[in-house]
């Protein structure tokens, strides 16, 4: 019966869709000059082979009320049938909706090898390390998936085994040299949902949660500017990214919550949102100043960074670049990315001076690389095309004329342009132009 209901239900919407072509009236402020014309299926004597992407580029243009038949058509396959009619949203249990792309790291399939997630931790320390070496303080932090700290809601169909790579990641990270702040067990802590139900990301409640446990980790109780206290406003109004992708022509908003504090940060220069490529603030009352390399789940965090610190830089551009921890004189530096985009750590190779390192054994090895200057540093990367270990190093060997021998440490991340050329045995070093004698020669070696 739901089965007839439902098709008879998208005949009419089909139907109406399909007139309105034919009676669409003139909308306010629209052009009519401006909108795709029907396309011929003959043109210029010869069979039009685009007609299709074109015909669809016309019905999109000019169908009236396109965006609210598309949202109809997926609230009754939702209500009927819980199934959705947007290939990147899943439809969980209670309304709660999922990003597609989490799937992979929810199962645990197409994880990273464990030589990736060695070159990711080891990149992570060597950032550290920089850090050290500038007298900044480092953190970095993952912001979890949403299935992965609430995974009741996800359909039965999906089912959970093995180990994800944040999960393999964790402790690793914490066995090492960097401060990593697990939100995956602040978050366990906490008695509420703090991620939006039609949204990716964490609501305001989560980001002060996420800010409490980074800058606490940093800056120890009472040497930062605390909001866990500040008292929240409840508003129905924030429409989240999934229910806008699922719903494009409905006003689906659920419950926010804005904390009730009278910021006194400024922005600098064309700023538009907490969505800019790059924002920089200046607080007058704040204290220190941050360089945060960060993604979308950086935007609630954003308010609360720029209160506590004298001035921010706050980007969201890759690769990582340590040189800016010179130009913004920053003391202290956040790393944040989402789970599902753990990978891109290796796609994107951090830009900050390789170290020297004195190896207790090197092997000879085959690889293919490039050295090209950037500014003051010659960036050399490529691939070892010998099979390696899970945690062998790669390190190039720097010769001067009389063959003495300097050796710099490689990050295991993809160094080019076209990431499609990326494996787990690719390596990036950028090493200072002013260090490099003359006549100089370059060599790819590994640890033994």
């Amino acid at each position: 019966m739901k089965s007839k209901i439902f098709i008879f239900t998208f005949f009419i919407i089909s139907l109406a869709v399909g007139l309105s072509v034919f009676f669409k009236g003139d909308e306010p402020g629209s052009k009519k000059q401006s909108l795709t014309l029907f396309p011929e299926i003959v043109s210029d004597g010869k069979l039009n082979v685009s007609f299709t992407k074109e015909l669809s580029d016309y019905v999109a243009e000019n169908v009236a009320f396109h965006d609210k038949a598309v949202s109809v058509n997926a609230y009754i396959a939702n209500k009927l049938f819980k199934t959705s009619t947007e290939p990147q949203v899943i439809i969980g249990k209670n309304d709660t909706l999922y990003f597609k792309e989490t799937v992979n790291d929810y199962l645990s399939v197409n994880g990273l090898s464990d030589r990736e997630l060695f070159n990711i931790c080891d990149a992570l320390s060597q950032i550290k390390r920089y850090c050290d070496r500038s007298c900044v303080k480092f953190a970095f932090t993952v912001a979890p998936n949403k299935n992965t700290l609430y995974p009741d809601d996800m359909p039965k169909r999906y089912i959970k085994s093995g180990v994800s790579n944040l999960e393999k990641l964790t402790p690793m990270l914490k066995n090492s040299e960097v401060n990593y702040i697990d939100l995956c067990e602040v978050f366990s802590k906490l008695d509420e949902n703090c991620y939006y139900k039609t949204d990716t990301h964490w609501n305001q409640k989560g980001a002060i949660a996420a800010y409490e446990a980074i800058m606490g980790d940093l800056f120890g109780e009472g040497g930062y500017l605390s909001f866990k206290d500040v008292a929240l406003t409840e508003k129905s109004e924030h429409r989240g990214d999934l229910g806008e992708m699922l719903y494009p022509g409905f006003d689906f908003t659920e419950t926010e919550y804005t904390a009730a504090y009278d910021f006194n940060y400024k922005t600098f220069g064309s700023f538009k949102s907490a969505d800019d490529i790059i924002i920089r603030t200046g607080n007058e009352k704040g204290n220190g100043s941050l360089l945060m390399f960060r993604d979308s789940f950086g935007i609630a965090l954003f308010p609360f960074m720029a209160e506590n610190f004298k001035s921010t830089y706050y980007t969201r551009q890759a690769p990582v670049d340590l040189t800016l921890i010179k130009s913004t004189n920053c003391d202290t530096l956040i790393f944040e990315t989402v789970e599902r985009n753990l990978k891109n750590i290796l796609l994107y190779a951090p830009v900050l001076g390789a170290e020297r390192i004195l190896p207790s054994k090197t092997l000879d090895c085959k690889a293919k690389f490039e050295a090209r200057e950037q500014g003051e540093l010659l960036h050399i990367y490529g691939e070892v095309e010998d099979e390696l270990k899970a945690e062998q190093k790669i390190f190039v060997r720097v010769l001067d004329g009389n063959g003495n021998s300097v050796y710099y440490n490689t990050i295991g991340a993809f160094g080019g342009s076209e990431k499609e050329n990326y494996s787990e045995n690719c390596f990036s070093a950028y090493i200072s132009a002013s260090e490099l004698p003359q006549n100089y020669k370059i060599q790819i070696v590994t640890g033994g």
